[in-house]
């Protein structure tokens, strides 16, 4: 009985193009604390997959809004990726600034140890700012190996004359685990 019951369920899934499962389903949010002072406070992250096959899309959302002058210099967003299951240090990095007024995306190598950092070539990646609080960026798994990874993201953010950001004001998400917090990508 339970072989019939199966084949029909293996019959009705190939039938209509396989099982209806929501486009974001495995789409997971990481809330961040509002601990930081400075325009680029991030207060979540998400991660999902593109309606294509193999597309990763990671959306960060700050508490207040921002303009994308305050990405300027060495301001902005950074995105690690740790995709060799050690989850200590990023083989990735993607970065999200402004370049000549233009809003940029790119991600490249990256490796890290306890007294150096290396950065490879960064390739232009696809970036979208749905909101004045969101910035979302999407690229193909390929980019970063393919396989499972976790993830983390950071923000910097100085402004001349604050009494708080002087110097920067920097942020990690999720950073509810030292040295930082991450979030495991099943692919």
């Amino acid at each position: 009985m339970w072989i019939r019951r199966v084949a029909v369920a293996t019959a009705l899934t190939l039938l209509i193009g396989g099982p209806a499962i929501p486009a974001a389903a495995d789409r997971i949010r990481a809330h961040d604390a509002n601990d930081v002072d400075g325009t680029l406070d991030i207060s979540s992250i998400t991660h999902g997959h593109g309606h294509r096959a193999g597309v990763l899309i990671h959306r960060i959302r700050t508490y207040g809004e921002w303009r994308p002058r305050a990405l300027n210099g060495n301001d902005g967003f950074d995105v690690w990726f740790s995709t060799d299951r050690e989850d200590r240090f990023a083989e990735y990095r993607a970065s999200i600034y402004v370049d000549h007024g233009a809003l940029r995306a790119c991600i490249g190598g990256y490796s890290e140890g306890s007294d150096f950092a290396g950065v490879g070539p960064c390739k232009a990646i696809d970036v979208r700012r749905p909101d004045p609080r969101t910035v979302v960026i999407r690229f193909a798994a390929r980019r970063i190996g393919g396989n499972d990874y976790a993830w983390s993201a950071s923000s910097s953010y100085r402004k001349a004359g604050s009494a708080n950001c002087r110097r920067g004001c920097y942020d990690y998400a999720p950073n509810d685990r030292l040295p930082r917090g991450q979030i495991h990508h099943h692919l």
